[in-house]
């Protein structure tokens, strides 16, 4: 595990070189459609916003969890893919059962046809039986991610968009 000093220097490279201040960052698991392949991808990584673009840092290398990607990083082993995401093209960012979340991105729906359920899927009760995931969609895609902080993010979205 890194030491505190080290996991600053990196926060500090990275807000470097991207070239704006990071404003919120946490672990995440992130799934959504690939492009690239037919079924649903899910991924381990950091999930970090700027004031202008939201950022989600992977790796390919078939992580089981959130624990398998903080307990056993090894040397050389980096987030070799990185999704970005501009406020300006975030259409919704809101908090939504995780469950449902899954079917949306699973049927292939659309952003639009999203956006008219989000209204009805909204239930506080089944959030919490089911647990919630910050639902982001923009131009054609679907995004949810599960982090520890998950209201800190959808509020920080709707704060930026």
């Amino acid at each position: 595990m890194e030491s505190p000093r080290e996991v600053e220097q990196y926060w500090e490279k990275k807000a470097e070189s991207v070239g704006e201040a990071i404003l919120l960052k946490s672990i995440a698991q992130s799934f959504f459609n690939d492009p690239n392949h037919r079924f649903i991808r899910e991924h381990f990584g950091i999930l970090f916003s700027t004031a202008s673009i939201l950022y989600f840092e992977y790796s390919t290398a078939g992580r089981k969890s959130i624990l398998d990607l903080v307990m056993s990083r090894k040397k050389g082993d980096n987030l070799d893919e990185t999704l970005t995401i501009p406020h300006k093209r975030i259409e919704t960012a809101c908090l939504i059962a995780t469950t449902t979340a899954r079917k949306w991105i699973r049927g292939n729906l659309t952003p639009e046809q999203v956006q008219e359920m989000i209204p009805k899927s909204k239930s506080r009760l089944w959030k919490l039986l089911a647990g919630s995931c910050l639902l982001v969609t923009s131009g054609e895609n679907l995004f949810a991610f599960d982090t520890p902080i998950n209201k800190e993010w959808a509020d920080f979205l709707q704060r930026v968009l």
